[in-house]
């Protein structure tokens, strides 16, 4: 195999096992995996479907709102002041001297 290089990081890197890989990853797939693949990709969109049509029968209905009327007069507020409560925290002190 090839030698390894150490990157920035400090990781070992090896290019030509990255290769093999990048080969491997690329060749086309054999009859048996194509087969799982779908079987998989049916299952996974029956499986959605259902799951679709059981939000659309169970999702509450939403009625739009009301339009909003804003009115010509608006009432007069009352302004209330809000004072701020003091806190006290008393932590030990420790007095021991060393």
């Amino acid at each position: 195999m090839g030698k390894g290089v150490r990157s920035a990081r400090g990781a070992i890197v090896d290019f030509d096992l990255l290769r093999i890989k990048e080969q491997i990853a690329s060749s086309p797939k054999t009859t048996n995996v194509q087969a799982r693949e779908d079987f998989i990709d049916k299952k996974l969109n029956r499986r959605l479907k259902k799951l679709s049509r059981e939000a659309a029968l169970t999702a509450p209905v939403i009625a739009t709102p009301a339009p909003v009327v804003e009115s010509v007069v608006q009432p007069e507020t009352e302004q209330v002041e809000v004072k701020k409560a003091k806190v006290k925290i008393n932590a030990p002190v420790d007095n021991k001297s060393e």
